[in-house]
């Protein structure tokens, strides 16, 4: 049995994108870290929109105070257009 490379399998352009995205998401999780002392569960992003999914109320309570400086400085960071940040409670 023989493996093949990711990029092989996927195309180089497939890996750069999954690459941008896993930086992208770091830089979300330093930035919700930065303004709310929160455990970050899960991201997503999907049409400019960020869901952030937290283990509490508490958690959620926060990022949702802060979410106008945590839209901006990842605005500034990344230089995506991202309209919102949800939050959800497991």
């Amino acid at each position: 049995m023989s493996f093949e490379k990711i990029g092989d399998v996927l195309g180089q352009k497939d890996v750069d994108k999954a690459d941008d995205l896993v930086a992208f998401f770091a830089q979300i999780r330093s930035v919700i870290k930065k303004y709310a002392a929160v455990k970050v569960e899960s991201l997503t992003y999907k049409h400019d929109v960020i869901g952030v999914t937290v283990g509490g109320s508490i958690e959620a309570s926060e990022i949702r105070l802060r979410h106008i400086q945590i839209e901006r400085e990842i605005r500034r960071r990344s230089g995506r257009d991202v309209k919102r940040v949800t939050v959800r409670v497991l």
